[in-house]
C-alpha cells in the first residue's frame, strides 16, 4: 500500500554504521547528534509523552567523551557516541526507575540493569527514559504517574505497549537505539502500532538482573527504525554479565539466508479462527507473495489453540507477584485499574491451574520445536488490528462487540515457546495507520529473523511520521 501523504520523505534515514564512519572522519560529533536529539526530544515530547525523564546534561557530558575518543581513533565500540533511549522498566545508576507507577520511590538505583550497562561500556548516551504502562502490565501505554502516551501517525491513537515511548522514539529519529521489553508483545506491539522495527530476542540470550517471575518469558528487546541498526547492536547487548546464571552464552545460529539455499517458510493468517483486519490481512499476505523469491510458502493454521490461555494464567501470576508488594488498600488504590484487576485475580488463581499452565507450556514449546524442523521462520500478523483509540485497554472485538481482553494473541506463542521474533512494518491502512507483520523463527535463529526482516527491508522501505506540531 502507499505511503501516507503526511508520511517523511526520509526513506533512507542512517543507519549507526552510517553515522559512525561519519563520527570518523569528523563530518559529524556525537555532541552535535545529541544535542539535535534533544532538541527536538523538547519540542515534540509535549505532543506524545515519549518521556518520562530527559537527561540533557549527562547526555552532553557522554558524548562529549565519545567525540574525544573518535577524534583519538580509539571509539568503545561501534556504538560509540550513538544516542540511546532506555525503558522506565530498567535501572540505571544514579537515575530513578518508576515504571509508571505512584508506587515507585523517586530514589536513584545504585546500579545498572546488565543491557543498560552493556550499552554504558559500549559508549552509548543515555537520553532518557521512555513511558511505560505500571509495570509494564499492558499493551498500551498510559499510566498513573505519567499519563496517555500517543500515536505519532495519529494523536488520537495509542502508539501500543508496553514500550510505546520506545517505539515513539524510533518513528521520530530520536535517538537510535531503544531499549525496551517484551513479556508477551511490548516490543512487538508497539513496532507494528508506530510502523517501526521491534525484534525480541530468544529468551534468556540477553543477561536480565534482578531475575522475577516474568524471566522465563519477558526479554529485553530493541525498537530501531532500521533493522541494520538492531544487527549493529546485537553483539553489545548479549554480552555476558555474571549477575544472570541463566543467561544463554553459545554463539546464535548463522542466518539460513547467507547459505543461497532457498528457505522453507510457514505462512500463518490466523489461528483458532482468530478475526483479524481486513488491511491487515492484506498486507500480511503481501509480505508472504513477497517473500516467494527467496523462500518456499506454505499457508498453514498453527496448532496455536491453547497459546492465549498459558500466557494468560503465567501473566495473571506474574501479576500477582507484584501487587504483592502493594497489599494495603492505601496502595492499591493508586494503582491503575487494570493492574490490580490482574493482579489481584491472580491471588485468587488455583495452583492446580497455574501448574497444569506450566505442562501445557511444556507441551507447547515441543509443538513448535517440531513446527521448526520444518520451516525455517514462520510468518504471521503482529496485531489483528492497526492502533486503536487512546484511553482504553482493550478494543471490541468485531465478531461479538464485546471487550477483547486477549487481543494481543499473535504475539503470545514467541514468548511462552522462548522464540526469537520481529516485527516489520510493512504497509499501512487505508486510514493511514501503520502495520506490522511478524517473522518467527526457531531458538538461536535470531539472525534469520533479522536476516529476513533487511531483506523486507528492501522490499517495503520504511516510512517515518512527520513531527506533531510543537506542545
Amino acid at each position: 500500500m502507499p505511503k501516507p501523504a503526511h508520511a517523511e520523505t526520509r526513506q533512507n534515514r542512517l543507519t549507526i554504521n552510517d553515522i559512525s564512519k561519519k563520527f570518523a572522519d569528523s563530518s559529524l560529533s556525537p555532541v552535535e547528534l545529541a544535542q539535535d536529539c534533544l532538541m527536538r526530544i523538547k519540542k515534540i515530547n509535549p505532543s506524545l509523552n515519549a518521556f518520562c525523564a530527559i537527561w540533557e546534561d549527562e547526555a552532553i557530558k557522554t558524548a562529549r567523551e565519545s567525540e574525544k575518543r573518535w577524534r583519538q581513533g580509539r571509539p568503545k565500540s561501534a556504538i560509540d557516541g550513538i544516542p540511546a533511549t532506555i525503558k522506565d522498566l530498567f535501572e540505571v545508576k544514579n537515575r530513578p526507575m518508576r515504571q509508571g507507577s505512584l508506587l515507585m520511590p523517586d530514589i536513584p538505583a545504585q546500579t545498572d540493569s546488565p543491557t543498560v550497562a552493556n550499552l554504558r561500556k559500549a559508549g552509548a548516551v543515555f537520553l532518557g527514559a521512555t513511558t511505560t504502562p505500571e509495570f509494564g502490565h499492558k499493551g498500551v501505554t498510559d499510566s498513573p504517574l505519567t499519563g496517555i502516551t500517543r500515536n505519532p501517525w495519529n494523536t488520537s491513537k495509542t502508539p501500543g505497549g508496553s514500550s510505546g515511548g520506545s517505539a515513539i522514539c524510533a518513528a521520530l529519529d530520536l535517538g537510535m537505539i531503544h531499549l525496551g521489553s517484551d513479556g508477551g508483545g511490548s516490543c512487538r506491539i508497539p513496532a507494528s502500532f508506530s510502523g517501526v522495527f521491534g525484534y525480541k530476542p530468544t529468551q534468556n540470550t540477553w543477561p536480565v538482573f534482578p531475575a522475577s517471575f516474568f524471566y522465563s518469558f519477558s526479554s529485553p528487546g530493541l525498537l530501531a527504525a532500521r533493522v541494520a541498526d538492531v544487527q549493529t547492536c546485537l553483539p553489545v547487548l548479549r554480552r555476558k554479565d555474571r549477575r544472570d546464571p541463566l543467561q544463554i552464552t553459545s554463539a546464535y545460529r548463522k542466518g539460513q539466508l547467507a547459505s543461497g539455499k532457498k528457505l522453507k517458510a510457514a505462512y500463518a493468517p490466523t489461528f483458532s479462527g482468530l478475526w483479524v483486519h481486513s488491511d491487515t490481512a492484506k498486507i500480511v499476505q503481501n509480505v508472504a507473495l513477497a517473500l516467494e523469491e527467496i523462500a518456499e510458502i506454505e499457508e498453514i493454521t498453527p496448532e496455536f489453540d491453547t497459546v492465549t490461555e498459558i500466557q494468560g494464567t503465567h501473566w495473571l501470576a506474574g501479576a500477582a507477584t507484584i501487587i504483592s508488594q502493594f497489599p494495603d488498600e492505601g496502595s492499591r488504590s493508586k494503582m491503575d485499574p487494570s493492574m490490580r484487576f490482574f493482579g489481584e485475580h491472580g491471588e485468587k488463581l488455583p495452583l492446580l491451574k497455574f501448574l497444569a499452565a506450566q505442562q501445557q507450556r511444556l507441551d507447547f514449546r515441543q509443538y513448535c520445536a517440531t513446527l521448526f524442523k520444518k520451516y525455517d521462520f514462520l510468518i504471521m500478523p503482529t496485531t489483528p488490528m492497526p492502533a486503536f483509540d487512546t484511553g482504553i485497554n482493550a478494543p471490541l472485538y468485531p465478531p461479538t462487540e464485546k471487550i477483547w481482553y486477549d487481543w494481543t494473541p499473535f504475539t503470545f506463542p514467541a514468548n511462552m515457546a522462548g522464540l526469537p521474533a520481529a516485527s516489520y512494518p510493512a504497509g499501512f491502512t487505508t486510514d493511514n495507520l501503520p502495520v506490522g507483520v511478524q517473522i518467527i523463527a526457531a531458538p538461536m535463529h535470531d539472525l534469520t529473523v533479522l536476516d529476513v526482516c533487511a531483506w523486507l527491508e528492501n522490499c517495503f522501505p520504511p516510512h517515518y511520521p512527520a513531527p506533531p506540531p510543537a506542545g
